[in-house]
């Protein structure tokens, strides 16, 4: 019985497609990062009256500054995508796992976003 192995040809990215992915991955990291910084000011300013929601604000703040970060490296792997192209299928498997990460944290900041909206609406 002969086992047929098949052979993938990685993925590649042209230098446009790469850029457009890049900038647009660079635009929505700062605005998380953002968001990150508003919801950690607000969550500081609403300590005292509501501790709980403050700290789940915290969290929600630290998920969305981590979220940015992960985009970061999506943007950082897909410019390496672009400027070495020997390696261009590599890199975009690298954004792509990270993509996976960017999802997982996605899910989890749900999660505390639901907790969170639970709590004011229980109070």
């Amino acid at each position: 019985m002969a086992s047929a192995t098949t052979s993938t040809a990685a993925p590649t990215l042209n230098a446009a497609q790469a850029t457009s992915l890049g900038r647009a991955a660079q635009l929505t990291a700062a605005v998380l990062l953002l968001l990150a910084l508003a919801k950690v000011a607000t969550s500081v300013l609403t300590f005292l009256s509501a501790t709980l929601l403050a700290l789940l604000g915290l969290v929600e703040g630290g998920l969305f500054g981590l979220l940015a970060l992960i985009l970061i490296k999506i943007v950082t792997d897909l410019r390496y995508a672009r400027e070495v192209p020997q390696l261009s299928g590599t890199h975009l498997l690298n954004a792509l796992d990270s993509w996976q990460d960017f999802c997982k944290t996605l899910i989890g900041l749900a999660v505390v976003a639901f907790l969170a909206a639970a709590l004011r609406f229980a109070a």
